[in-house]
């Protein structure tokens, strides 16, 4: 069966399958550099527990989670996420991790953003696609800046990170 759901000139972003839950993948979900701004670092991860996560983005109705693959390879480099689908109010919250640390800063994250929109404004019809940032996170902000995503709002003091308090970013984008 073919998982690949969307691509663009260098990824693809598929549908994750049991094979893709691996002990690579976990090791950059424990990674401190990694795991830095993710809800997930407080958990130690193995496969096991990757499965458990994975069965309950896949039986959530409103989460499309999917892996994303360098197409030349098709090797896993990270995930993103359009999730809190909600098709009343027509908005999602999207998020992503690039897992894989030799590729980061090469404009992955920014692609891969760009083509999940174009799928929730083109496909699923929806109005607004929003991101919640650590205040302290300058790469994902400037990763959604690049992808069209405008500054919405502070949320201070909102999350306790290293010995202190930071902000939550809200950004969103506006389908066109």
């Amino acid at each position: 069966m073919n998982r690949i759901m969307f691509e663009t000139e260098r990824l693809c972003l598929k549908k994750l399958k049991k094979s893709d839950l691996t002990t690579r993948y976990a090791r950059w979900l424990n990674e401190a550099e990694v795991k830095k701004y993710l809800e997930s670092r407080f958990t130690r991860h193995t496969p096991a527990t990757l499965y458990k996560y994975w069965q309950g983005q896949e039986r959530d109705k409103n989460c499309l989670f999917l892996g994303i693959f360098l197409k030349d390879q098709l090797r896993h480099i990270g995930n993103i996420k359009l999730h809190r689908i909600d098709r009343r109010h027509r908005n999602a919250e999207l998020s992503l991790m690039i897992g894989e640390k030799s590729c980061w800063g090469n404009g992955y994250a920014h692609e891969a953003i760009r083509r999940l929109l174009n799928h929730a404004f083109n496909k699923l019809k929806l109005h607004k696609v929003y991101a919640r940032i650590y205040s302290v996170n300058k790469n994902s902000i400037k990763a959604f800046k690049r992808a069209g995503f405008l500054f919405d709002g502070i949320r201070k003091e909102h999350y306790f990170f290293g010995n202190k308090f930071v902000d939550e970013v809200c950004m969103s984008v506006i389908s066109p």
